[in-house]
């Protein structure tokens, strides 16, 4: 393999390595945005629950 060769492949790696990269962020910003909502659906969830459960105590003389 000849210097030109060598510079081509390696022209052709880092290509590939950018895509790879890429693909590699933007997959990590779908899991952390998909680990926020089930946060926000959980923290809903146990908000819903908080406000059902107050009473109220009334007392006749």
């Amino acid at each position: 393999m000849d210097t030109a060769e060598m510079i081509e492949e390696r022209k052709l790696r880092k290509k590939l390595d950018r895509g790879q990269n890429k693909k590699i962020k933007d997959l990590e910003q779908r899991l952390n945005e998909a680990e926020d909502e089930k946060k926000r659906m959980k923290e809903a969830g146990n908000g819903g629950n908080n406000a059902t459960t107050t009473t109220t105590t009334t007392t006749t003389t």
